[in-house]
């Protein structure tokens, strides 16, 4: 009991941030300013080239067409920008992360859209229940399979709560905008942080978690048939 009693204190004492590294004050903001000023310039490329590529590649016409608006550019892909350009050694950022967090989070938004656009939901449960829901279960599915990049829980979102053009695209939401989106700036991500002598992206192509569980498996099975 008295351990339970001093839990909210030691939940208290988390929140002064004590753990940050101290260094020299004109060092490090001499090393931020240069971070910055380049992700800066590498965000603003990667979100032009996704605009760029949504603009001029053609598709057939088993596509529904995007249109002039929130469709050629998510919001998600700004948050994606801030990671693949700024915090490239993040496991968040990681290219399986990227790919598949954004992809499966899509899928998993636009089955809840269609599970509460029918006629036995009302409105106010669809506003009320589903976009919650579908950042829920987007973030559920990404822990699952080892691939969680924040961006994809808004990724889902906005197949719930968008606007017309990007609901009557269906299935292929996850397609394009979102897959394309997302590998024009994985693409963007390889080519310009490695121009920079000291960046070095990705960390790894395969998820921690699946090396694990291969290992696992791999070894599991030699072990038996011995």
């Amino acid at each position: 009991m008295a351990e339970i009693m001093q839990a909210p204190w030691l939940l208290a004492s988390k929140w002064t941030g004590t753990t940050a590294q101290k260094l020299n004050p004109a060092f490090q903001y001499k090393s931020i300013a240069s971070e910055a000023v380049i992700s800066c310039l590498f965000a603003c490329l990667s979100i032009l080239a996704v605009r760029g590529v949504h603009a001029g590649m053609p598709f057939g016409s088993s596509f529904p067409p995007l249109q002039q608006d929130a469709s050629l550019i998510l919001g998600s892909f700004g948050a994606t920008a801030v990671l693949l350009c700024h915090a490239i050694d993040s496991p968040l950022a990681q290219p399986a992360n990227l790919i598949l967090g954004h992809t499966l989070s899509a899928m998993v938004g636009v089955t809840i859209s269609k599970i509460f656009s029918t006629e036995w939901v009302s409105l106010e449960t669809r506003s009320l229940v589903a976009p919650a829901l579908a950042v829920a279960l987007s973030i559920l599915v990404m822990g699952l399979t080892g691939t969680m990049h924040p961006p994809g829980g808004a990724t889902s979102l906005i197949a719930v709560i968008s606007s017309s053009e990007i609901q009557d695209l269906g299935f292929s939401y996850a397609l394009r905008p979102v897959l394309t989106g997302a590998g024009t700036m994985l693409v963007c991500a390889l080519v310009l942080n490695n121009i920079v002598a000291s960046r070095n992206y990705p960390q790894y192509w395969v998820p921690p978690l699946w090396s694990s569980l291969f290992s696992h498996f791999f070894s599991d099975t030699v072990f038996r048939r011995k």
